[in-house]
C-alpha cells in the first residue's frame, strides 16, 4: 500500500492548523490546572525539547526551587525529617533544574518536564 498521501496530508497546512489548535487547547489547560501565566506556560513549550507538546509534558509544578529540592529529597531518602535541618534543599533543587528533566522559570516557579 502506498504510504505517501498519508505523509502528505499529515505535513499539509491543514493538519499544521488542526496541530495548532490543539497546542493552544493544551496550553490553556496548563494554565488553569497548575495557575500558570502565559509566560510561563510559553516558557515550558519553548524549552522542552522534543517535537511533541502537550499537557503530558509536565509532571509537576513546584513553587521554587526549595521545594522542588524538599519533595525530591524526601521522596528518594526515608526517614529525611530526622536530617532536615542538616540538608539543603535550595542547593540540591538547583543542582537538579541544572539537568534535562527539571526547568526553573523566569517566575521562580521549577517544572518537572516529562520525557
Amino acid at each position: 500500500a502506498d504510504i505517501e498521501p498519508i505523509f502528505v496530508k499529515l505535513e499539509g497546512k491543514e493538519n499544521e492548523k488542526l496541530f495548532e489548535e490543539i497546542i493552544e487547547e493544551e496550553k490553556e489547560y496548563l494554565k488553569e490546572e497548575y495557575y500558570l501565566s502565559d509566560k510561563e506556560v510559553e516558557e515550558i513549550f519553548d524549552n522542552y525539547y522534543l517535537g511533541y507538546r502537550d499537557r503530558g509534558i509536565v509532571g509537576r509544578i513546584y513553587e521554587d526551587v526549595e521545594e522542588l529540592g524538599q519533595e525530591e529529597a524526601e521522596t528518594y531518602i526515608e526517614n529525611l525529617s530526622n536530617f532536615s535541618k542538616y540538608f539543603d534543599y535550595e542547593a540540591f533543587g538547583q543542582d537538579l533544574v541544572s539537568g534535562d528533566n527539571y526547568l526553573e522559570l523566569s517566575s521562580g516557579r521549577c517544572v518537572h518536564l516529562c520525557y
